[in-house]
């Protein structure tokens, strides 16, 4: 029987939850991470699959008997998140989000992490697919402000959400204009 599935987080074909070789569970998208109570939901009734490395083409399957225990590489993680908006129909970064840009990168210079979700979003105003591409370029140019000052790039996980995850009303314009920014989250 497979689990109910937790919005936000990647699954087997069995129903269960992927977890990373750090022992986390794999996002896919999710609005905030303070939004998920307990990471990963109810425990899975099937099997956890573990996440291999890139250069390991085998998967580790975990039974519900067995512990996970992942080896800790650090354990002083910290986590914050920020948002930035953007002007409608544009990816560029503005001033002011260069200064909240800037905030977040001397967080994170300062603090040990795991990785850095940047999840860009858009208005409803205009087609679908239009707005799936203008998402993932906001996200990717947030991922460039931050790799271009000093945050390595293989810790940066990009996803572009299009309208699909609206945090205000996109009837009226002040709503429009909070749909369209990008979730950057530290973990």
């Amino acid at each position: 029987m497979l689990q109910t599935q937790k919005k936000g987080f990647a699954y087997d074909a069995d129903g269960g939850v992927i977890i990373d070789n750090f022992g986390n569970c794999v996002r896919t998208v999710s609005p905030s991470q303070a939004d998920i109570n307990d990471k990963c939901g109810p425990k899975p009734s099937s099997p956890v699959k573990q996440a291999s490395p890139a250069n390991d083409n085998t998967e580790n399957v975990i039974s519900n008997n067995e512990e996970v225990k992942p080896e800790k590489l650090e354990t002083n993680y910290q986590s914050f998140s920020t948002v930035i908006n953007f002007n409608f129909d544009k990816h560029n970064i503005t001033n002011s989000a260069k200064s909240v840009l800037d905030n977040f990168i001397q967080k994170a210079k300062n603090i040990t992490y795991k990785m850095i979700n940047i999840l860009g979003h858009a208005d409803a105003l205009g087609a679908n697919n239009y707005n799936d591409e203008l998402s993932v370029k906001r996200a990717k140019s947030v991922e460039n402000y931050l790799t271009n000052n000093g945050i390595s790039r293989n810790k940066i996980y990009t996803t572009g959400l299009g309208e699909s995850e609206p945090i205000a009303d996109n009837a009226t314009r002040e709503g429009r204009a909070e749909n369209r920014r990008v979730l950057i989250e530290l973990e």
